[in-house]
């Protein structure tokens, strides 16, 4: 079956577009469409007591199309997703080249792309989320965390390689590839049924609800420039996080990076600060804050994940102002509202220096 594709997909592609049916002899198609997607469906019966509670197939792209440059085959859990597209699963990824494949837990790239306006942005995320789900597993003997090489061209491909979790490469001129496979197979199934229990099925929510992933966002999108005018008006309130997230309000890495924009990646209790130079965006490293915390938002009308009520900190004044003394964090809160006190109103956030004081001086949760 694997050899199948390595030798064969190139001439398959020369078809032109993707075929309703697999014509006869396309030997890669038809091991990518069917072959593939049976070894795994039947590798699940032999592990799982309920075989249909997962769904194995396999593409070379959409009929009447031009074929994947990277062809796959996927395993989904169906109450976590049906598609590649969104969610996390196994998947085998064919590299561009065909020198060699990937058995990868990875995570589907157009969820990303749906939120995040550019695909640099998104494979950033995508990596994000990719981090955080592995600290949530122990990595397996043999096996890769992190992005993978491809060797493509294709933007759907560099989404894979951002969002692997994690991998085992094969060469293809491994001569045991498909018992490996198999046995690697079975390792990640067990892993992806733990997840299940703790990871939900829409991957983003937890890049708004964790704290470090949150702030490793922010700092990845401040490192892209701003794009369009600063909208100064009211803003619609935000959604509500999932119960299982914690509930709360969700906050939007965008905003916060637009602040730490704005801020020149500098402390606004004072540019002077020590901080660090970020590994992953080569930028003095600053966190963001609310000013008026998003605990509070059901008290306004309006928005607090805006901008102006966002406040770039070094991580020392950003500890301070939650959990240091109670007049030092109110003295603090003050301090900021009075620099940015008519920005706040022209967005619709009404808040008098004594109202802050008040939840400063009670105030020690993150956010």
């Amino acid at each position: 079956m694997f050899r199948n594709v390595f030798e064969n997909y190139f001439d398959d592609k020369a078809i032109g577009k993707v075929p309703g049916v697999i014509p006869e002899g396309a030997l890669a198609i038809r091991a990518v469409c069917n072959d593939l997607p049976n070894f795994f469906a039947q590798r699940v019966e032999q592990l799982r007591e309920r075989p249909l509670d997962y769904k194995s197939y396999g593409s070379c792209g959409q009929t009447n199309f031009s074929f994947s440059k990277v062809p796959w085959v996927a395993c989904c859990r169906r109450n976590i997703t049906r598609s590649v597209q969104r969610s996390y699963f196994i998947v085998l990824l064919f590299k561009e080249d065909m020198t060699g494949c990937y058995l990868t837990l990875n995570q589907g790239f157009t969820q990303y792309r749906n939120i995040f306006p550019t695909a640099d942005l998104s494979r950033q995320y995508a990596m994000v989320g990719a981090r955080l789900i592995n600290q949530l597993v122990d990595t397996p003997h043999d096996f890769e965390v992190g992005p993978i090489d491809l060797a493509t061209t294709s933007g759907l491909g560099k989404g894979y390689e951002a969002g692997s979790v994690l991998s085992r490469y094969y060469d293809r001129n491994n001569p045991r590839i498909e018992g490996d496979v198999l046995n690697d197979f079975g390792q990640l199934l067990e892993i992806y049924d733990r997840l299940a229990e703790v990871v939900p099925a829409d991957v983003t929510d937890l890049l708004t609800g964790d704290e470090a992933a949150y702030q490793a966002a922010t700092n990845m999108l401040a490192n892209e420039p701003d794009e369009g005018e600063q909208d100064e008006r009211p803003a619609a309130l935000p959604q509500r996080n999932p119960a299982g997230q914690g509930g709360g309000w969700r906050r939007d890495a965008a905003q916060a990076a637009r602040a730490l924009r704005n801020a020149g990646h500098r402390c606004e209790i004072d540019p002077e600060h020590d901080t660090f130079i970020s590994e992953a965006t080569r930028l003095n490293y600053v966190e963001a804050h609310h000013l008026v915390p998003m605990a509070h938002q059901g008290d306004f009308q309006h928005s607090l994940d805006v901008p102006e009520n966002i406040i770039a900190l070094c991580p020392t004044c950003h500890r301070k102002i939650h959990f240091g003394p109670v007049a030092e964090r109110s003295d603090m809160s003050a301090r900021l509202l009075a620099e940015r006190a008519e920005r706040l109103q022209r967005r619709g956030v009404e808040v008098t220096e004594r109202h802050l004081r008040a939840i400063y001086r009670r105030e020690t949760v993150q956010d």
